[in-house]
């Protein structure tokens, strides 16, 4: 149903992938969502045991659970209330991708610019450390630091990541991926990040704001998204 990339990376495509996106939500879904949903039956609670059977129906869905959605929905905190914005169709920002491998690539690309920016302005020391210790000496660090000399990614309300590893770079990125999506297509978050990591989700920050006065980083921040899910052999083969 949805459009794929060379490299296999799920992107928006026609009025079908978002009508799929919002009332399927639970395509995709990491699957530590379900572990930490599912209730610990003791006894003979029959409420319970029946929402462990819908969750566990819910791991393999198929076209018969969409008349659960709302069901779904009240139970990952996702308005179904809230109509499909297919009005916003044309204004979206395309590609747009955003399978779960898509998205983690996409934190992590922008995670990385971010922890550069800061050790440029604040922290050489931390900057030099990264490239001696052999971990910036990458193909997508190198490609941070050419991003970040070009135009710092530093969103006022949101601070720097709280260090190079992978885990605190996804924390410091979801938000910011949260805001540009919500703000894109309202609601959609709610949605997305379901393929995401709870954990990380729950250790991040609130989704900062974006005002109108900042499009530029509003721009770079989709750049970022959209080029960092391409794996840096591909990225480095491009003129």
């Amino acid at each position: 149903m949805s459009a794929m990339s060379a490299d296999g990376a799920e992107r928006a495509g026609g009025p079908s992938d978002w009508i799929a996106l919002w009332y399927e939500p639970w395509r995709d879904m990491h699957p530590a969502w379900f572990d930490e949903a599912s209730p610990s039956i003791r006894g003979a609670d029959a409420g319970l045991a029946d929402t462990r059977r819908w969750l566990d129906r819910f791991r393999s869905p198929t076209p018969a659970l969409r008349p659960a959605y709302r069901w779904f929905c009240g139970q990952f905190g996702i308005d179904a209330e809230t109509p499909l914005p297919l009005h916003r169709l044309a204004a979206l920002p395309m590609p747009w991708p955003w399978d779960p491998p898509a998205l983690d690539r996409a934190a992590l690309a922008l995670g990385r610019v971010a922890h550069v920016s800061h050790c440029l302005a604040d922290s050489r020391r931390d900057l030099a450390h990264l490239f001696a210790a052999g971990t910036g000496d990458t193909l997508p660090w190198r490609e941070a630091l050419r991003q970040a000399k070009a135009r710092p990614l530093r969103p006022d309300g949101l601070g720097p990541p709280t260090g190079g590893g992978d885990a605190e770079l996804r924390r410091w990125a979801l938000p910011l991926m949260g805001r540009l999506a919500d703000d894109a297509w309202p609601g959609a978050w709610s949605r997305l990040r379901l393929r995401c990591d709870p954990t990380l989700l729950r250790a991040s920050e609130p989704l900062p704001p974006i005002p109108d006065s900042a499009a530029g980083l509003r721009r770079q921040a989709w750049r970022i998204w959209r080029h960092g899910v391409t794996p840096p052999t591909v990225a480095s083969e491009r003129p």
